[in-house]
């Protein structure tokens, strides 16, 4: 969200024009990829409005479902009838998933561990081999229902109930377990072009040959008053055997996948009656307010509402004791939602009482972008084409007086966080409590708390082991604010970004000693003076303030970087490294290779200016007197030792200049940021931290992502899907996620910190911007980010190009993936203390049958993990690249996985670990 609601015409503007120039951006990428991006307004189906009551429809494509996904590696069939699978020798990928309880089918399941939303936002790639969706309407009146018919379009074949009855099936071998047997395999041509091709576009006859349908009548009695069920399984159908042969683990390297499309998909759902009589439809939004209960790693959008046939359950949230934990619920209603106020009551175990003041409220307004599956894909035969909705999830800490409602018409949807920051000294144990929600549409609603307590306690912040650097980047907010660089204003919102990502662990700092460096400074924070004897001195103001701004809100910084050197200081004859060449014409054009900084006049004005190259001999001195006095600064807080410099990447200095900075400060390390870690520079400075893309080996069976896609990779058996500690590492390097969008879903964030400190050398992630949005204006009113301001570092290969906060009325507001990655590290602290018994203080000599349980929940989060974050296609970089792809399917299976449960285990067994180690 870019402004007030009060703004709606502005706040439409922005948000398509942000959308549009993010994918134009994107596209150049992934046009060599493989992954396509469909506009929201190509295909406003996928979140209409349906039909009014009057058309007699009950439930169809744009209604709430309840949605289980069982994944399993694709299949061939074989001449002879057999199948065989596509593995991939990568356990994650091979396994099949849990199906879910045989009992789902029936009206009394109780289904709220599934994922709840659009069909079309399930998951939709060549794994998916079964699709369980249960939606549910009320019966008033059976007798009076008429002519009651389910219609589907769907990929592979389909089973439907009522109420637990079957009442028909397409596509399917008759009187057979759905769950078992594969549907009716398609004819080549569905497949293959006359030349023996896979088909790349499909023509309207390859389209319907792919495309079953099934209409069934709903016998009257089986409806029973009150709530029914209506119960829909698709299943896979097998993939052509002359496929294998034909690349199916293809990349964009070797050529397209075989795989074009998905045997197991629903295209549309649509139950039916001559007329309402008798029912109550559950396809539309009801009338006046309604409260549901929603998922912290599901995107809301302005087109959801609650299903009126389930009720509003207790706002369950858990956690360890010393967290800031998180449950979620969401209010809508037809009309704007006005004059809304929340509150909650004390939370209480017995005599046990955790005080109302330690709960606060997050309200989601429309912020960021989430990629879901498109719904008109008809004339697009490379299915799922991944593409972003405009979600609710710019977090407030105030209710706005009026919230509107949706651009579309939709009506008023506010996600509501309801966050509880639990004592240190808390006991374990259940507590309960209410939320009260009252607005001015009528009578205030309840909602139910429960807070479970696990017994362990997590370290505060400023003790995090997990390594989290989430850059700040005061010209974002100078530019998206317009307020003049370090003013009053500027270092107010300059604090709240600190604030907002403090609950993260973040404590690194990034402080421009050059002007326009790859983070899109526009000044250097430390002020360059001439003096009349050709020497410099600095001004210390600005940064003096930044760092007390830092102090205040963040707490005391584990690193400080000082950038003295950027990629446009080389010139053509001097660029050491990679990737930057066809840069430095323009560099060399700008500044010939010598430092842009920022002067402080006499009359106290500023101005950017070139000092001495590097090579020149006086900028020996020069910067040995400011590295002293900038030094003496960081001692006198107690930090001098957080000190490194910065920054490198691909391309790196030229071995003279680094000669340079190694003869005034020899104990001063480097930070290198790019694909590769970089032990050293030029064999002569060390490298203090690495943020790499590239060079770790996580723990996810896979050597690495560039491995050969036909199985032949050599592999460390014993080191298969096993934690391989990367954060016991002695050096401080960090996964760089150079792939991240805005439109990766939640859980992506939730789990990038577990995936980089269970690899082999990450302790955590780094180069990851908090308050680094695209807020620049360019001359075609695009939005863009500040570092493409100049032509400098414009087209850096490694731009720090995401953000965990949103631009709000007032000033930075946080995501909801800053909650979800905040979340995520809670679970890393966790992990982390378990893993540092086990190998460092030997728990399986202590307690062995605790240490085998840790082992095994341990590997059984990594296995699940994986499978959360991979999109299961074989389109882009191959369906192993995770760090490629936005994980869309892996997502909407992980909602249904039960991962809450996962976490609950593993604080209780670091709770267990506490207990047997002596806290310690």
């Amino acid at each position: 969200m870019r402004f007030e609601f009060e703004k709606k015409v502005q706040r439409e503007t922005t948000m398509q024009t942000r959308f549009t120039i993010h994918t134009q951006k994107v596209l150049k990428l992934v046009m060599a990829i493989g992954i396509g991006f469909v506009m929201l307004c190509d295909h406003p189906q996928l979140f209409a409005a349906t039909p009014d009551a009057a058309s007699g429809v009950v439930l169809d494509s744009a209604s709430e479902w309840r949605m289980y996904h069982t994944l399993k590696p694709p299949v061939f069939q074989q001449a002879d009838g057999s199948t065989k699978p596509l593995l991939m020798n990568v356990k994650w990928l091979d396994w099949e998933t849990p199906v879910p309880s045989n009992e789902w089918t029936k009206t009394e399941m109780d289904d709220r561990a599934w994922m709840r939303g659009r069909p079309r936002r399930s998951a939709m790639a060549p794994y998916l081999a079964r699709l369980c969706m249960r939606g549910k309407f009320e019966v008033t009146n059976p007798s009076a229902v008429s002519g009651l018919t389910l219609a589907l379009e769907y990929h592979g074949g389909v089973v439907v109930y009522v109420n637990g009855k079957e009442i028909g099936r397409g596509n399917l071998p008759a009187g057979k377990d759905a769950g078992s047997p594969l549907a009716e395999a398609y004819p080549k041509e569905a497949f293959l072009d006359a030349q023996g091709k896979p088909i790349a576009q499909a023509d309207a006859a390859v389209l319907s040959m792919r495309d079953r349908k099934l209409s069934l009548p709903i016998p009257k009695d089986l409806l029973r008053k009150g709530v029914n069920v209506v119960a829909i399984e698709i299943v896979r159908a097998p993939y052509l055997a002359s496929l294998e042969g034909l690349k199916p683990r293809a990349t964009s390297e070797k050529g397209e996948s075989a795989l074009l499309w998905n045997t197991c998909e629903i295209r549309t759902v649509k139950l039916s009656a001559n007329s309402l009589d008798g029912m109550i439809a559950n396809a539309t939004r009801p009338k006046g307010l309604q409260v549901w209960n929603s998922d912290t790693l599901a995107g809301d959008v302005d087109a959801d509402y609650g299903d009126r046939t389930e009720a509003l359950n207790p706002i369950a949230i858990s956690g360890p004791r010393n967290g800031a934990l998180y449950g979620k619920m969401v209010m809508g209603n037809d009309q704007p939602i006005k004059s809304l106020k929340v509150v909650a009551s004390d939370l209480k175990a017995g005599a046990l009482t955790i005080p109302a003041s330690q709960v606060s409220f997050l309200y989601g307004t429309p912020g960021g972008d989430e990629s879901v599956y498109a719904n008109g894909d008809r004339d697009r035969t490379l299915p799922p084409y991944a593409w972003g909705v405009k979600c609710l999830n710019a977090l407030i800490t105030e209710p706005l007086s009026d919230f509107p409602v949706g651009n579309q018409g939709n009506g008023a949807v506010v996600p509501l966080w309801v966050r509880v920051k639990v004592p240190k000294d808390a006991q374990a144990g259940l507590y309960k409590g209410t939320v009260t929600i009252t607005t001015a549409a009528g009578a205030p609603v309840n909602a139910s708390v429960e807070l479970k307590v696990l017994p362990w306690t997590l370290p505060d912040t400023q003790d995090f082991k997990t390594w989290v650097d989430l850059i700040q980047s005061p010209d974002t907010l100078a530019v998206e604010y317009n307020v003049p660089l370090w003013s009053d204003k500027h270092f107010d919102l300059i604090g709240r970004s600190f604030k907002l990502i403090s609950g993260s662990g973040a404590r690194s700092l990034y402080i421009p000693a050059i002007a326009h460096s790859n983070l899109g400074n526009e000044e250097s924070m430390i002020r360059w003076i001439k003096k009349s004897d050709g020497a410099y001195d600095w001004d210390f103001s600005v940064l003096d303030r930044y760092l007390d701004t830092a102090q205040k809100n963040m707490g005391t910084p584990k690193l400080v970087v000082l950038q003295v050197w950027e990629v446009y200081m080389n010139t053509k004859g001097e660029s050491t490294g990679r990737r930057f060449g066809e840069m430095l014409d323009e560099n060399q054009k700008n500044t010939g290779g010598a430092p842009m900084v920022t002067f402080l006049n006499a009359d106290g004005k500023t101005e950017n200016g070139l000092i001495p190259k590097l090579s020149d001999p006086a900028s020996r001195g020069i910067w040995k007197a400011l590295l002293t006095k900038f030094r003496e600064r960081l001692r006198s807080r107690g930090y001098e030792k957080a000190l490194v410099l910065g920054i490198f990447s691909d391309s790196t200095p030229n071995k003279a200049d680094t000669q340079l900075f190694f003869d005034i400060a020899p104990d001063l390390t480097w930070v290198q940021q790019g694909h590769n870690i970089f032990k050293d520079l030029n064999k002569i400075a060390k490298t203090g931290y690495t943020a790499d893309w590239w060079s770790q080996r996580f723990a996810d069976d896979l050597t690495q992502i560039r491995s050969d896609y036909n199985g032949s990779r050599e592999k460390d058996g014993s080191k298969a899907m096993t934690s391989l500690f990367g954060w016991n590492n002695p050096r401080l390097d960090a996964y760089f996620p150079r792939m991240t969008y805005e439109t990766f879903p939640m859980s992506y964030w939730h789990l990038l910190c577990e995936a980089a400190i269970t690899s082999d050398v990450d302790r955590g992630i780094g180069r990851v911007g908090a308050d680094m949005w695209p807020a620049v204006k360019n001359a075609k009113k695009q939005a863009i980010w500040v570092d493409e301001r100049y032509a400098e570092t414009r087209g850096y290969l490694h731009p720090c190009h995401s953000y965990v906060l949103e631009p709000g009325a007032e000033g930075p507001v946080a995501m909801t993936r800053l909650v979800a990655l905040e979340e995520g590290v809670h679970e890393c602290e966790a992990r982390i203390y378990i893993e540092n018994a086990m190998i460092n203080k030997k728990l399986a000599e202590i307690a062995p049958e605790l240490a085998k349980r840790c082992k095994e929940a341990l590997d059984e989060r990594l296995l699940y993990m994986w499978a959360g974050l991979g999109d299961r296609r074989f389109d882009g970089w191959g369906v192993t690249a995770w760090r490629f792809q936005q994980g869309v399917a892996g997502h909407a299976w992980l909602l249904n996985s039960e991962y809450q449960k996962r976490t609950e285990k593993l604080y209780v067994l670091a709770g267990e670990v506490e207990k047997v180690t002596g806290g310690k």
